[in-house]
This record gives C-alpha cells, structure tokens and sequence, in this order.
C-alpha cells in the first residue's frame, strides 16, 4: 500500500523493507536516562521513509546536545 510520509508528506510504500511505522506504548525510564522497551505498543497508521525518521532523529539529537 502506498500513503503519505508523516514527515515530508512524499509518498510511502507500507511494505518496504526500510519503511518505519508509528506505534504508542508505555516505557519506564532507565536510571542512567531513556527507556530501552516499549509495552503494550499499539502501531497506529502513520508511516515514514528512513530518511526521514533518521533526519527528525538527528535534528533532536542535535538539539538535546546528544551523542549519536
């Protein structure tokens, strides 16, 4: 199937090997900062290219001052 990019709006194929889907859920925050698991994760219809999940990823990383 083909939609929408939730990032750049640019047309996505949902069953590509390097397309990211959405998902909710709960995750308990670590000591040393994060979380490393997601429970009762629920994927919702929003879909992105890895370009872009991995720019966004970048662009947040750079300005919480982290390391990637």
């Amino acid at each position: 199937m083909i939609v929408r990019c939730a990032f750049c709006g640019d047309p996505v194929e949902t069953d590509h090997a390097r397309t990211f889907r959405g998902v909710v859920g709960w995750e308990q925050p670590r000591s040393q900062g994060g979380a490393n698991q997601i429970t009762l994760r629920r994927p919702v219809e929003r879909w992105a290219h890895w370009e872009c999940v991995d720019k966004e990823r970048r662009q947040i990383a750079a300005t919480q001052g982290s390391l990637l």
